[in-house]
């Protein structure tokens, strides 16, 4: 799932990685699904978010949502639905549950939330207007108007940055590899993204030849925007955007410390015993955890919006005006990979389909927000959906997209019709579904069956990402490496949905019959298929103590220990909590953010010298061994 700009996250342009609430697959990728946490205020639902009777609103458009949000608690972070068409403009909203918790101040429509990834529209926009207006070229190498960067083996350009093609190492999870608690808001300076890339020996792929969903280079974007116009990049963006459109609820956060009015914190849930002491007792303080924003993300994301000012920036960019609709036509164009493959990224803009309708988007998030930000030009409708809560399933926002747009219904486009196209099977819902109405045929979940099929499956396509397929009550489940666990929908013998996320997983054996344990898996998403053989167990077998030591990155100057623990190995750093990974291969072993892929490297005698980490958005990040097994329990935190 997806991740725009996200904080941490799995996603990477060469395997499905969308089981995670963080990730894309090929240079595909789905919107950010989080589950929307609506409530009954003190008025009558149908009155909630009614517009002003003179604003020409059509409140009635959200009416078709309303059933889905009815059941949601007004005691939680809040949720704000919005429906946009060119003639009532913002037409229908609601907005339901809390901007501030602790304070219990509601959510409504001139809340400012942080919309993420979604301010990509706007860097990708500022882009193609400064190349309209003369200013830069596209085409122009981005050392051209950032020095600091290095020159590596191959020239990389604007495009190659707005595109995620640049071959950048992603600064968020390179740092959370170097040690900085990205998921705790750990402050990183602006100059550090440029020095992640200066101290990058290699670029992970050639410009233009792999797309791999990165906020570096939209970060630097802003600075090219500093570069040529002489102006901060938030103050270029309120002179050129936000002042014209009458903006007046936007603004970029571009310090952590910095207080934005009548903002929404973000939240995530917290556990009972997460922390220290006795539960709160109050009812009213319920178990929620600030989240704070990821940092130096200006230009990738730090932008505090209202639903009325998302609304006058869609209208913006779909209408007429050509100050606007010129740089949007750049924007939508998907760029082409070297090798002559589309990708459904355009210029800070996705463009796709849903449900058999092209879709025009870009979703958002940080560690306390997300954003579903929408046009469908077939409809002339947009749908926006933002939330500060960081801990919510991902199936509700396509539902409530799907009931305004009325796609299950008969006027709509029937999921499971011959219309419909593996390019639309791309959002939670939209699998084709078993005869019968989605019935298991008989003896797909017997007991017997489902452990034929339990086991560890690992991507071709992205060593070291593994699909850990368990039993779950009477069923299965399937986790993906740092994600959380989804339950499995069986549709036949051995295949299997995961609704959650849009994705199909069909299982293989190697006897004609399905009789014996399985072979492989396929993973259908996004239109892509992505084999994954099983991963054979070699625990018993692995000498895990030769791996311990200490590794040191110099890259990042800084240190693991690695010590053997029951079914894998634990990573300690002195800031970071450490990491168990788990084996997936001969040297090769996967576990949670950031460490999704971790393979040793050894000498010509086979000894141990060092590992190498994949953290999907940033690859390649060596580690040399500067010290041998260490007794058991030295320390250890």
């Amino acid at each position: 799932m997806m991740n725009h700009f996200d904080g941490p996250s799995g996603r990477t342009g060469t395997s499905a990685l969308r089981l995670s609430t963080l990730q894309a697959s090929g240079p595909r990728r789905t919107g950010l699904r989080a589950e929307l946490l609506l409530a009954c205020m003190l008025v009558p639902f149908g009155l909630l978010g009614a517009a002003p009777p003179d604003s020409g609103a059509d409140p009635e458009l959200c009416t078709p949502a309303d059933a889905l949000l009815a059941h949601l608690s007004p005691d939680a972070p809040g949720v704000l639905v919005g429906v946009v068409t060119p003639d009532a403009g913002l037409a229908c909203y609601r907005a339901v549950g809390l901007a501030h918790v602790g304070h219990r101040v509601p959510m409504d429509r001139h809340t400012r939330i942080n919309v993420g990834s979604t301010a990509k529209t706007v860097t990708g926009w500022a882009m193609a207007r400064l190349e309209l207006d003369g200013v830069l070229s596209l085409d122009d190498e981005a050392r051209r108007w950032i020095p600091e960067l290095p020159e590596l083996e191959s020239p990389v350009t604007l495009r190659h940055l707005l595109t995620h093609s640049s071959g950048y190492r992603e600064f968020l999870n390179a740092l959370a590899v170097g040690g900085w608690r990205i998921e705790d808001g750990d402050f990183i300076h602006p100059d550090e993204v440029i020095r992640v890339v200066a101290e990058q020996p290699r670029l992970q792929n050639e410009p233009g030849g792999q797309w791999n969903y990165n906020n570096t280079g939209y970060v630097l974007l802003a600075r090219v925007v500093e570069a040529a116009t002489g102006r901060p990049f938030p103050r270029w963006i309120e002179e050129e955007v936000f002042g014209p459109l009458e903006m007046a609820g936007s603004t970029f956060r571009h310090d952590g410390q910095r207080i934005v009015p009548d903002a929404a914190y973000g939240y995530r849930p917290r556990a009972a015993g997460d922390a220290p002491g006795p539960e709160p007792s109050d009812p009213a303080a319920p178990g929620w955890a600030k989240a704070p924003d990821v940092g130096s993300p200006i230009g990738a994301g730090g932008l505090y919006t209202t639903m009325d000012d998302l609304a006058r920036w869609l209208l913006a960019l779909v209408g007429e005006d050509p100050r606007w609709s010129e740089p949007f036509q750049k924007m939508r164009e998907p760029f082409v990979l070297n090798d002559g493959s589309a990708t459904t990224y355009g210029l800070g803009l996705e463009v796709d389909r849903m449900a058999g309708l092209e879709r025009l988007h870009h979703p958002g998030g940080d560690l306390g927000h997300r954003t579903e930000f929408m046009w469908f030009p077939e409809r002339e409708v947009g749908v926006m959906v933002l939330t500060n809560n960081a801990g919510l399933s991902p199936e509700l926002p396509g539902q409530v997209v799907r009931a305004v747009l009325g796609l299950d219904s008969p006027a709509g486009v029937a999921l499971d019709s011959e219309e419909a196209t593996p390019e639309d099977v791309d959002e939670p819902g939209a699998l084709p579904t078993a005869p019968g109405g989605g019935e298991a045929a008989p003896g797909i979940t017997d007991p017997d069956h489902l452990a034929l099929l339990a086991g560890r499956y690992e991507l071709e396509a992205q060593p070291g990402f593994v699909l850990t397929i368990r039993l779950s009550g009477e069923g299965l489940e399937a986790q993906a490496t740092g994600q959380p666990p989804f339950p499995l929908t069986p549709q036949a013998d051995s295949a299997w949905t995961i609704d959650a996320v849009g994705a199909r997983l069909v299982f293989h054996h190697e006897d004609p019959d399905g009789s014996s344990m399985a072979s492989s898996l396929t993973l259908h998403q996004g239109g892509a298929s992505l084999p994954a053989p099983r991963v054979s167990s070699a625990l018993e077998e692995m000498d895990l103590e030769s791996f311990e030591g200490r590794y040191r990155s110099e890259e990042f100057e800084t240190e693991y220990t690695v010590r053997a623990v029951d079914g894998g190995l634990r990573l300690e750093h002195r800031r970071r909590d450490a990491v168990v990974v788990t084996p997936a291969g001969d040297d090769r072993f996967s576990g949670p953010f950031p460490f999704f892929g971790v393979e040793f490297v050894r000498d010509g005698e086979g000894g141990v010298t060092g590992f190498v980490v994949d953290a999907i958005r940033a690859r390649d990040l060596e580690f040399h061994r500067v010290a041998g097994h260490e007794p058991a329990g030295a320390g250890t935190r």
